[in-house]
């Protein structure tokens, strides 16, 4: 029979297992949105939006559950559970059989290649979002009409011709 540490331990390699699958989830997610990015497919965005952001709340959720649970190993094996959030896997693993250290191991090397593959996606979407923005404000500037001679600025830097100038941005 497991002891209530080797089962906490099982618990942990099954949840971080868990977080791996959501985060290859989410990466697909974003790699669909960057898609519909890039054949400006605009009526799918949002409805990509909040899939995402329902992902990144199962994830929160489960994150918060991995927290718990690596505070309860630190407490079984006698460890400060003000510290547990700084735990590495390597350290978790250092009481455990070499068995149970390899699936740790191999679980917690899958689960960070995951997240480094969804933060590049993130970082490659949001550098295609913020190009679209710079184009399609080039575009809007350049067929927008002259407004006469430039008076100031706004609050977000952007130039304001005499005409859109208001009493209340010229006192802040």
């Amino acid at each position: 029979m497991k002891s209530i540490k080797d089962r906490r331990v099982q618990d942990l390699v099954t949840l971080l297992n868990d977080l791996e699958q959501l985060y290859r989830r989410l990466l697909r997610q974003i790699e669909r949105k960057i898609y519909a990015l890039r054949h400006a497919k605009l009526d799918e965005i949002p409805i990509l939006g909040r899939e995402e952001q329902a992902l990144v709340a199962r994830i929160d959720e489960r994150d918060g559950l991995r927290s718990q649970l690596i505070k309860a190993i630190a407490s079984d094996y006698g460890w400060h559970t003000r510290s547990a959030q700084s735990l590495t896997i390597t350290q978790i693993a250092q009481p455990l059989d070499e068995d149970v250290q390899r699936g740790l191991f191999e679980t917690s090397a899958r689960l960070r290649k995951a997240l480094f593959e969804v933060a590049q996606a993130n970082r490659i979407a949001g550098a295609i979002a913020r190009e679209m923005n710079h184009h399609m404000k080039w575009v809007f500037d350049s067929v927008r009409p002259h407004e006469g001679q430039i008076t100031g600025y706004s609050q977000r830097g952007e130039k304001v011709p005499q005409r859109e100038n208001r009493l209340v941005d010229a006192v802040g």
